[in-house]
This record gives C-alpha cells, sequence and structure tokens, in this order.
C-alpha cells in the first residue's frame, strides 16, 4: 500500500485486515507483526476468530490482551 500508492497504513487498515483473514496463525502473526501496537478493536476482531474456530486458549490470549489494554473496556467485552 505505502510502496503503490504512497499510503502509511494505519491502525484501523491493520484492524480491517484481522477482519478479512480467515487463518488464526496468518491472524496471530499479523497482530505480533504490527507497527502500530494492537487495540481493543484488533483482539476483539481476533476473538470473533477464536469463537468461530472453537478455541477457548486463544479466547483467553484474547481476553489477556483486553484487560491488558483497559479493564473497563475488557469487562464489556464480556457482556
Amino acid at each position: 500500500m505505502q510502496e503503490d500508492y504512497g499510503v502509511l497504513p494505519v491502525l484501523d487498515h491493520f484492524n480491517y485486515l484481522i477482519d478479512l483473514l480467515g487463518h488464526i496463525k496468518e491472524t496471530e502473526d499479523l497482530l505480533q507483526s504490527m507497527p502500530p501496537a494492537p487495540n481493543i478493536v484488533s483482539w476483539t476482531s481476533f476473538l470473533e476468530h477464536s469463537k468461530n474456530h472453537a478455541n477457548p486458549k486463544l479466547g483467553r490470549r484474547c481476553y489477556n490482551n483486553f484487560v491488558s489494554l483497559d479493564k473497563e473496556d475488557a469487562s464489556r467485552v464480556l457482556d
């Protein structure tokens, strides 16, 4: 995107990509390599992947990241 169009990707671009990726490993690799730090939206999108793949271990990792970002927002995710 940056090379072809001169547009520097921002967090929203990465969050859209997280929504689009279907493979857990690819999504997790993206989260770990993103230049902007993942936010609660990033982890919520990833949590949806864990629900779709019935992966409670992944869900727990997502939740731990929610809590590290903002305990109040993390509690709303569980509602």
